[in-house]
């Protein structure tokens, strides 16, 4: 009861004591910045240090690119050695190296310029591993819609190369036939058709024509939009080079000027007419026709011209599949 007569003498004594103080608009925002101000204590998650590299995927995902330019992503070694990210920020376009070191901002994103030995590097995993890119060489044959942009005669498939850009006449021999048929699906074309002259980037009736040094079972030339354009010999569709050694499609012995095998080296002068020799020497057909690799092995001959093969390893594709032991070791 004595308890309860004290509590109630409580508020005529508060009453009395901030009479003089009232809670006006000044007061309460004096009170607001004050606990704005106010350090907020830091979550801390007991035995969680760094985040596994899946929840950060997730955690980029969620964010999104936009909300995380600014900051930098800070790579944090792993008890195995591998590197994840830090929990306490990241920022898109910004690479881990593989060895460890500094990371290499992405100049469209840190708003200035890539170091020039740092411009290759575009991607990186969550793993540490760096992607290069153009580390494989461009191809030379052109791409197209529904299908590649194609040439066939005599049975034979050709491809438009996107070099040169116009053949010379120089380099133009005789005429060898005409396009008799335009589709735009060559692969669905009937024996006859192919025999006869076809292709899907021609137009009918153009002259198919040599091209000077090279047999016609390597190249053609054929007019395209306007130009004299040239066409290397490839497999396509079931048609490849059953029963053929490589050089019958590919006749350039004594005439390579230089050989790139992409990611390994360049040949010149009289190493490359070696390496070519090599390769039509030793080259096996393992199929007569197969897709083709992720690298390039290109040949420029005396002429100034292109051909090329697309290479995976000992592996190469132009018209049929290949496998040449040891031509990689003549780069190095």
């Amino acid at each position: 009861m004595a308890d309860r007569d004290r509590l109630g003498e409580l508020r005529p004594i508060a009453d009395e004591a901030f009479a003089g103080l009232h809670a006006d608009e000044a007061l309460r925002r004096r009170i607001l910045r004050g606990a704005q101000e106010q350090p907020r204590p830091r979550l801390r998650m007991p035995g969680v240090r760094v985040l596994a590299p899946a929840a950060c995927a997730l955690l980029f995902a969620a964010l999104g690119v936009s909300q995380l330019r600014g900051h930098f992503l800070q790579p944090v070694t792993l008890s195995g050695g591998s590197n994840a990210l830090r929990a306490d920020g990241a920022v898109a376009g910004e690479l881990l190296t593989a060895d460890g070191e500094a990371p290499v901002l992405d100049a469209a994103s840190a708003g200035g310029e890539v170091p020039e030995a740092a411009q290759p590097l575009r991607l990186a995993d969550l793993s540490g591993t760096t992607l290069h890119k153009g580390a494989r060489g461009g191809t030379l044959f052109e791409e197209g819609e529904p299908e590649i942009p194609l040439l066939a005669l005599n049975g034979a498939f050709y491809r438009l190369l996107r070099e040169p850009a116009v053949l010379s006449d120089a380099l133009l021999g005789g005429e060898i036939g005409t396009v008799q048929n335009v589709t735009d699906h060559p692969s669905l074309a009937t024996r006859e058709q192919l025999q006869e002259g076809l292709s899907n980037c021609c137009p009918e009736s153009a002259e198919i024509r040599s091209v000077r040094g090279l047999s016609e079972g390597t190249a053609v030339a054929c007019r395209t939009q306007g130009q004299y354009r040239l066409f290397q010999r490839v497999s396509y569709a079931g048609t490849g080079a059953a029963g053929m050694d490589l050089e019958d499609t590919l006749d350039v012995r004594g005439r390579v000027k230089e050989m790139t095998l992409s990611g390994v080296g360049t040949l010149s002068g009289d190493a490359a007419e070696a390496a070519a020799a090599y390769l039509l020497d030793n080259a096996r057909l393992a199929a007569a026709s197969a897709e083709g690799g992720s690298g390039t092995l290109t040949l420029t001959l005396q002429s100034g011209l292109k051909l090329q093969m697309t290479a995976d390893g000992d592996r190469l594709v132009a018209c049929g599949a290949w496998y040449c032991a040891g031509l990689q070791d003549l780069f190095r």
